[in-house]
């Protein structure tokens, strides 16, 4: 058995070394308060209150989509477009399509509400405060008075029943009177009712409440009012019920920028503005270099 050398001796006498991280004390205390911050209550409530106006923002986005399309009808617009039985069905596609990413966004807009309650005043322990039961109450009667009519539980089975059928039974009619054109975009009440069994009583009440053809539009165009009604007042509240957690995190967030310019760990306020260094070199424009080449070639020519 060869003996081994006096390198392969010394390496294997050496202690294993160990690998020393170094942690910047200043860099961990940013991220330890930047997580406190986010993890107050005020932090999370607006976060989650964005995010709400973003599923507003894309509803109301679907709403108008939807809606301009059967202005178009309504208006003459596309008359030609539905003049035979291709471009009917064609246009009954697409109309389907559109009515559907509504009813799709609609839906969003109070499951997202509902979420937020539960999360916030239903299930979460730091909230069981004695204010927070007068919240809801009023959150309860605002729901049923502004959100809870028949018309609207017909928009939301509406949707489901978009769920198993294609295409949405429209009905295209138009008048002439006085020498004008009049259209009008119905649904086939019939073919509702024959078609699809799981009807909630409210909105089976409103179908079967009109006369062999239901509106659509008039139920869309209140909801849409009711919507942006209830979300200004959900959004009110919320900020009048939290008014004290929003300015915690408001303080929180002064003391942090202080504490950063203290430690020197802030950016210059020309870096944060997107400026220039009030010492760097200033930069000349092109036109003041233009106004000088013009100036020497007038001083060349006089010469």
């Amino acid at each position: 058995m060869d003996e081994p050398d006096a390198e392969s001796a010394a390496t294997a006498g050496e202690e294993p070394q160990t690998r020393v991280t170094y942690r910047n004390p200043l860099a961990e205390e940013m991220t330890q308060r930047e997580a406190t911050i986010r993890d107050m209550l005020g932090s999370r409530l607006k976060t989650d209150m964005n995010e709400l106006e973003i599923t507003i923002s894309d509803y109301s986005s679907d709403f108008k989509i939807v809606f301009d399309h059967f202005c178009r009808y309504l208006l003459g617009r596309d008359n030609l477009s539905v003049i035979n039985s291709d471009g009917t069905r064609q246009w009954k596609r697409k109309s389907s399509g559109l009515l559907r990413n509504f009813l799709v966004s609609r839906m969003a807009v109070r499951d997202h509400t509902y979420v937020l309650v539960k999360r916030y005043w239903e299930a979460d322990p730091e909230l069981a405060r004695d204010e927070d039961a007068e919240f809801m109450d009023q959150y309860r009667t605002k729901v049923k008075a502004i959100l809870v009519k028949p018309q609207f539980a017909f928009l939301q089975d509406l949707r489901n029943y978009g769920v198993h059928k294609s295409l949405y039974p429209f009905t295209l009619h138009t008048q002439f009177a006085g020498g004008y054109m009049k259209n009008d975009i119905k649904l086939d009440r019939d073919k509702l009712m024959s078609t699809y069994s799981s009807w909630s009583a409210p909105a089976k009440q409103d179908i079967e409440s009109q006369d062999g053809e239901v509106d659509l539009l008039t139920p869309m165009e209140e909801w849409s009012k009711a919507c942006r009604e209830f979300y200004e007042w959900f959004h009110g509240a919320i900020t009048i019920h939290h008014m004290e957690d929003f300015q915690a995190v408001e303080r929180a967030l002064e003391e942090y920028q202080e504490w950063r310019r203290e430690t020197g760990t802030m950016p210059p306020d020309w870096i944060i503005n997107g400026g220039e260094s009030s010492s760097a070199p200033k930069r000349r424009s092109h036109k003041s270099r233009d106004a000088r080449k013009k100036r020497k070639r007038k001083q060349r020519k006089r010469r």
